[in-house]
């Protein structure tokens, strides 16, 4: 049983549903573009183009592809939880983030924020006004009347910082925009397609010492509980992280070693 065909068609539902979920954040249903990038076939996005969530959608698709291995006995019945809270956690994370996309803040708080920052703009601006007013009036040099320069300065910078703060709170609020501030989409695509394929590469290609590793292994019959013992008390130097260790267990259970 190959396992590379598999974790390419996986590997293809991740990035599909990634880029989903920016375009629903964006209103963007488009889903024959993905077509074009090889993230999806044509039947899969004549299945999602009415969908809703379609984000969520591809991994329901993974799920079923997990069950159907399953059902052929590739995957343990004890490790297919594992695959199916992975899928969970994929589906969870995606609706958490339209949680906070979608739940408007509340009116009366944005509503206060905004007027207490206009009415400070309007009281630095007469503050700075009469300032210059007395300015004028008594001449610059009264000593009792603060200088009209230093109120002018008050009124540019506290008038744009306010404001400016008004601007970035109603920026951060959609992050998964296409402007320059929002969060790099296409580089964490990127980056999450070369590591992906980078680790599968390293799981097939195997090196000269494992290989002799495996064969010693085999011929001396070591148990697999001592390897996991193994890898755990390697894992205690901080050179392994729980998901890598599920996923050398996860890949040991689907190749039925």
């Amino acid at each position: 049983f190959q396992l590379r065909p598999l974790r390419k068609l996986v590997l293809r539902y991740a990035l599909a549903s990634f880029e989903l979920t920016f375009m629903q954040a964006q209103g963007d249903n488009g889903v024959e573009q993905l077509v074009g990038r090889n993230l999806l076939n044509p039947d899969e996005a004549l299945l999602l183009r009415n969908q809703p969530s379609k984000s969520q959608v591809v991994w329901t698709w993974v799920g079923g592809l997990f069950y159907s291995l399953h059902r052929q006995g590739h995957i343990d019945s004890n490790m297919l939880p594992f695959f199916y809270s992975k899928v969970l956690d994929a589906r969870g994370g995606i609706g958490a983030t339209f949680a906070y996309l979608d739940t408007q803040m509340p009116f009366i708080y944005v509503h206060l924020l905004a007027v207490l920052v206009h009415a400070a703009n309007v009281i630095v601006s007469i503050d700075a006004g009469i300032s210059a007013c007395h300015a004028v009036v008594l001449g610059p040099d009264e000593p009792s009347q603060p200088k009209p320069c230093v109120r002018l300065l008050q009124l540019c910078m506290q008038t744009f910082f306010y404001n400016a703060f008004l601007e970035i709170g109603r920026i951060f609020s959609d992050p998964l925009g296409t402007e320059f501030e929002d969060f790099p989409r296409h580089a964490w695509h990127c980056f999450m397609r070369n590591e992906c394929e980078a680790f599968d590469f390293a799981g097939h290609a195997q090196t000269s010492a494992m290989q002799k590793a495996t064969a010693a292994a085999s011929k001396a019959d070591i148990p697999l509980c001592a390897l996991g013992a193994t890898v755990k008390l390697a894992g205690s130097t901080n050179a392994w992280s729980a998901p890598d260790l599920d996923t050398i267990a996860g890949d040991l259970m689907v190749s039925g070693r």
